[in-house]
């Protein structure tokens, strides 16, 4: 998808030792004359205040300050009292109708603080540089204010383009760095802190070169340097707050971070961690370090427009998902939450985000709450439907579902490898991503997964077909559902929501192609089988028809972006298949029907479903996918419908079927992944 940036991105340029070096000494000097008062300090577009390089800054237009609704109000730099329960937001795009739009919902979802990051601030520098993006932060620190919302702005460090850096207090750019945020803090005294990011950062501190002669510093020291280099300044001196945003995934990085926590005093800092909505382990490599992360004020925020999935373009309603989150988060003693928000229209009410952001907000402010209650209030508030009724049950099971099926479509045998925003792959080798990661780190049955998605057998194809044609089977009865309840929707709304199904359809039966035609190809490349090349051809032909037909269309920019990655696709597998020119043939399997999955009992689920030829029957369940602990037959003589009880599971337990069924002339056939919570425990 093309994204518009109002911010462009810095860009690096080459320039000799010698320049680099007067740069270097022009921008401390810089700096320190900040630090002393000095007033009037002529800033050149082409200058980046700390860059140890040049670079060219492009001038860029901000929406004026007057655009924002402002109150007038007098700072100061005494800290604000944090609430108890804290519930935030971070807004990532600089656009002056989606910032105004969400901040006149603030009040109305109880949010405490506004966190400014993305296109809108990476570093503090940028509101030294760039004297539109200061006037715009302002004005939004400002009118936040006069709200009684606390305002943090994020800044990357080390923000420097140069290699080297001395770890040392007296060092020029230590003091540099010191005088950005001081320098920025007193002239937006209505910033209440900053959120402190390394992810992002130019120069991360632990891959920084120190000096020849200096004495060496550890990972661990280095960012404890740069935290109380920071902290320094912003907490000790300003009296503002000072946040570390832990990150999503470096796995030293959390060992580091939290050997640093364990002696670091806890009024000083706030540690944000971040929930994933990919993996078993909904906060990654930070699950282990809860309990040393919670010795401090702890923060944990969640992506509220799933943009790992494809974001706002699709119906990605997570309230089970975020519930199961806050739920675990309960037990790490978590302080609150923060939604991460994109730019969007929110003065439309049935948006995802909206209903992500409503849903949070009742689980922080009422935590007991549960999710069926916060799900009937959502359909009465955003489509107007009582909730009892057949058309408010109906339109309930289709958002409640519409994201766990949409993220099964980039799964490929339950790895998440298609899907990351939603787009399509670009480029052939679909697992080249996960090879780059240690094998020693992965657990053993996602290694053997890869391994045999790096060896395909003609079983592995069957179970890709059966597991993507039921994401879009399921997408095709949702569209018929939504068409049958139509007449109770408001017309624009039945019109948005059936849009997005469709789209979503579109590219989960694309994505049935790819999987068929890349994994078909390495097939067909072991064994060179006749059947296997017509096949694959009928593949090819089928997916360049979808990307012709969307290049006809041309109805946005999504489209247009489809069409040219599934030609490149096609040709890329071209290159290296003749066309076969007599005949084709698609693929044929004991396809499986009509999986159902319901409560059965307190401790009991049924499972019911129905096969294409007569079978005997299995199935599998866990709450440790990939390993399944639990197995059950279901028939033992060959039937077309099949039905089977689970006893004796976890009461409130997330556990994962799937189906197996076996024809009498021995072709296997394994269903996908299922996801279902068993009923909790009464409580006393």
């Amino acid at each position: 998808m093309m994204i518009h940036k109002i911010f462009p991105s810095r860009k690096h340029a080459l320039h000799s030792w010698n320049f680099v070096m007067f740069r270097f000494a022009m921008l401390s000097l810089l700096f320190m004359m900040i630090a002393a008062g000095c007033s009037q300090v002529e800033r050149r577009d082409d200058q980046y205040s700390i860059s140890q390089e040049p670079q060219r800054i492009v001038p860029v237009e901000m929406p004026p300050s007057s655009d924002i609704d402002i109150a007038p109000s007098e700072s100061t730099l005494s800290p604000k009292k944090e609430p108890e329960t804290e519930f935030g937001i971070r807004l990532t795009r600089a656009d002056r109708y989606s910032v105004n739009s969400i901040l006149e919902k603030v009040l109305e979802y109880g949010i405490t603080h506004v966190q400014l990051g993305g296109e809108l601030i990476t570093t503090v520098d940028d509101l030294i540089l760039n004297p539109e993006k200061k006037a715009f932060v302002e004005a939004i620190s400002r009118r936040n204010q006069s709200m009684g919302i606390h305002t943090y702005i994020w800044s990357s460090e080390l923000n420097l383009e140069g290699r080297t850096f001395h770890f040392n207090w007296t060092a020029p750019l230590v003091v540099a760095r010191q005088s950005a945020y001081r320098s920025v803090l007193q002239a937006v005294p209505e910033i209440d802190g900053v959120v402190l990011n390394f992810e992002n950062a130019f120069l991360k501190p632990w891959e920084a070169v120190i000096p020849a002669g200096l004495p060496p510093f550890s990972s661990r020291e280095r960012i404890r340097f740069v935290i109380d280099m920071v902290r320094s300044v912003v907490v000790d001196e300003m009296g503002k707050r000072l946040l570390v945003y832990a990150g999503t995934g470096k796995e030293e990085y959390a060992t580091w971070l939290t050997e640093i926590l364990e002696n670091y005093p806890e009024e000083k800092i706030t540690v944000i961690t971040h929930a994933s909505l990919q993996g078993n382990e909904f906060l990654d490599v930070w699950h282990p370090h809860f309990r040393t992360v919670g010795l401090h004020r702890h923060l944990l925020e969640c992506d509220l427009t799933a943009s790992a999935f494809g974001g706002m373009r699709f119906f990605n309603c997570l309230t089970d998902d975020l519930y199961e989150i806050w739920s675990q988060s309960r037990l790490h003693d978590v302080k609150g939450m923060i939604g991460l928000v994109e730019g969007e229209d929110f003065s439309r009410l049935a948006t995802p985000l909206q209903m992500n952001l409503f849903s949070l907000a009742k689980m922080v402010f009422q935590p007991d709450i549960p999710p069926d209650m916060i799900w009937n209030e959502s359909i009465q508030r955003v489509f107007g439907l009582f909730p009892a009724s057949n058309e408010g049950q109906s339109l309930q099971a289709l958002l409640r579902n519409s994201f766990f099926w949409w993220r099964r479509a980039g799964m490929v045998k339950g790895i998440p490898l298609l899907s990351y925003r939603g787009d399509l792959p670009e480029h052939a080798d679909l697992i080249q991503p996960l090879k780059l990661i240690d094998s020693d780190a992965l657990h053993p049955g996602i290694r053997f997964l890869l391994d045999e998605l790096e060896n395909p057998r003609k079983q592995t194809l069957i179970d890709l077909a059966q597991e993507t044609l039921e994401t879009t089977t399921w997408f095709n009865r949702a569209i018929r559902e939504l068409e049958h309840i139509a007449s109770s929707l408001n017309p624009s709304d039945y019109e948005w929501l059936k849009q997005r199904f469709e789209q979503q359809r579109l590219l989960a039966n694309v994505y049935y192609y790819i999987k068929q035609c890349y994994w078909g190809f390495r097939y067909w490349e072991k064994n060179k089988s006749e059947e296997e090349a017509l096949i694959l051809e009928a593949h090819l032909q089928r997916l360049q028809q979808i990307g012709e037909h969307l290049e006809q269309q041309i109805n946005s920019t999504d489209e247009i972006f489809y069409a040219k990655r599934i030609r490149d696709f096609v040709a890329d597998i071209r290159g290296h298949f003749p066309r076969v020119i007599l005949g084709w043939r698609d693929r044929q399997w004991n396809y499986l029907s009509d999986i159902r999955i319901k409560q059965a009992g307190p401790e009991s689920v049924e499972l019911s479903w129905t096969s294409e030829q007569p079978s005997i029957s299995r199935v599998f369940a866990t709450t440790g996918f990939p390993i399944f602990e639990i197995t059950k037959s279901a028939v033992e003589t060959p039937t077309l419908e099949h039905r089977v009880i689970l006893d004796g599971l976890k009461r409130g337990a997330r556990y994962i079927f799937k189906v197996q069924c076996s024809t009498e002339d021995g072709k296997v056939t394994n269903s996908g992944e299922y996801l279902f919570q068993t009923m909790p425990a009464p409580l006393l």
